[in-house]
């Protein structure tokens, strides 16, 4: 569907209040078959660095995302976020031992315990959004830290969402960065080209 609502703040509010209201029992579904579409695709098994959000509540869930990665002894790094210039460090975590709350009260990398990834030349970046387009762009929380990052990330870009906010076309500007492949409870698939004339 095409999306009525053009004021972003406002669909943000929306959406916002659309996922407080999602059952606990729904959630936890949702997220488990996100979970097991993302660990069985081609770009996952065979990636050896995982750039990850650690999730709050709203939130696709994460932590067992990071388990699994984890145990297969993947390279996991998690971001940790600048107050000062918006911008976004990724760090790489051995154990959810090596985070604190940070930030949003989002839990963070420990700067002290974990060493900064400085190449972003290939991997998988898993990235959140309230919701996402066909054709990749997203909508977070409004303060550019993923777009900054994902300008100089050249691996796979993957958005992870529930399917219901998945819409045709959302407002987007040329600072947007979009994501490569979007996974949702149902599937995996690759996002739309733009066809231009």
């Amino acid at each position: 569907m095409i999306l009525k609502i053009f004021n972003k703040e406002l669909l943000r509010k929306n959406i916002c209040d659309s996922r407080n209201n999602l059952s606990k029992n729904v959630k936890q579904k949702m997220d488990f078959d996100i979970f097991n579409i993302l660990i069985s695709s081609e770009e996952y098994k065979y990636c050896n660095a995982l750039f990850v959000y650690v999730s709050k509540p709203i939130e696709v869930g994460t932590y067992g995302i990071i388990s699994h990665a984890l145990e297969k002894e993947k390279s996991v790094a998690v971001p940790k976020c600048s107050a000062e210039d918006l911008t976004m460090s990724f760090y790489k975590i051995t154990s959810f031992k090596d985070l604190e709350k940070g930030y949003f009260q989002i839990y963070e990398p420990i700067k002290e315990k974990c060493p900064e990834v400085k190449t972003f030349s290939s991997g998988i970046c898993i990235v959140p959004g309230f919701c996402f387009d066909i054709y990749g762009h997203r909508l977070g929380y409004g303060k550019g830290y993923y777009d900054k990052f994902l300008e100089n990330f050249k691996g796979v870009k993957i958005g992870i969402c529930y399917s219901d906010y998945i819409f045709e076309k959302l407002p987007a500007n040329k600072h947007d960065q979009k994501v490569d492949i979007l996974v949702t409870e149902k599937n995996a698939r690759k996002v739309a080209v733009v066809q231009t004339n």
